[in-house]
């Protein structure tokens, strides 16, 4: 299979496994594509397994440049050095029903407490996903293997989101805003910061353990939260709503650190608790 009928191929299988628990399908999406591919490359040229790039960047992040607005969740799978190998993406992208299947069985098989990609396979909140497949050619005086890195980038696509910037800067208005599919209207939008990441080692990455190896934590320190009711507006802050349309008019406060600021949405879709519609990652300068 080429590279794009490798990618059904995987969307027919996450959805055959969604099925066994009675979840929904999900839909490719284009954006999500870039990004995961653009991971699932990059892994496979420079032998690594993580959710991290050596720049230090994380899925969402990645997600945000690639154009995503909407929700991001990754799963992804890489390859470490082999010795007495040598390795070589090959210009063919080419790859077979079996090594596709065990991509997806890798994510899928995983058994409690380490679980996190079957999870996200399984979460009925998302209802798109991206597909990233890297063939890597592995050859010794002997042999020539082949081996796959994968990435897929689980979305919960709601609406359709606009920014007035792709950075927010002291005092100067920032505005996220759009319309929400019919029947889903906005819960709240939280603001969280982080620092600017480092750049990471290729020893860091490829390590088995430790804070790299696994699953990546969102930041933990909230700037603000708000909410689309009256008492909840604030002099530098306001969520409006109409319907299924909102706006988010935002004076971002000077007193905040330089780092990356996360906009997260959530919205209420008729699910009995509201679901995140937004993880976009725009950085906060002084200058």
């Amino acid at each position: 299979m080429n590279l794009d009928q490798a990618r059904a191929y995987m969307l027919s299988l996450i959805n055959r496994d969604r099925a066994t628990k009675g979840v929904g399908p999900v839909q490719l999406d284009p954006v999500a594509n870039n990004a995961a591919q653009w991971h699932s490359d990059e892994m496979a040229k420079q032998l690594f397994n993580s959710h991290w790039h050596p720049d230090g960047s994380k899925p969402p992040q990645r997600y945000t440049k690639s154009g995503g607005l909407n929700y991001d969740c990754e799963n992804s799978h890489g390859f470490l050095p082999c010795p007495d190998f040598t390795s070589e993406v090959p210009a063919d992208q080419s790859f077979t029903a079996s090594e596709v299947e065990r991509e997806e069985s890798c994510y899928f098989d995983e058994v409690p407490p380490r679980d996190g990609h079957r999870i996200n396979i399984l979460d009925p909140a998302r209802t798109h996903v991206g597909v990233g497949l890297t063939l890597l050619l592995l050859t010794s005086r002997q042999n020539q293997l082949r081996e796959v890195t994968s990435s897929q980038e689980f979305v919960n696509r709601y609406g359709r989101y606009l920014l007035s910037a792709n950075e927010m800067k002291p005092n100067v208005p920032f505005i996220f805003g759009g319309v929400l599919q019919p029947d889903v209207t906005v819960q709240s939008i939280q603001l969280l910061w982080e620092k600017e990441p480092e750049p990471l080692d290729l020893d860091t990455l490829r390590r088995t353990v430790g804070p790299y190896s696994y699953s990546y934590p969102n930041p933990s320190k909230m700037l603000l939260s708000v909410f689309p009711v009256p008492y909840a507006q604030k002099p530098n802050v306001s969520l409006l709503t109409k319907g299924n349309q909102f706006k988010l008019e935002l004076l971002p406060d000077h007193n905040w650190k330089p780092g990356l600021i996360y906009i997260i949405m959530f919205v209420n879709p008729g699910r009995n608790k509201p679901v995140e519609a937004s993880q976009i990652v725009v950085p906060y300068t002084k200058n």
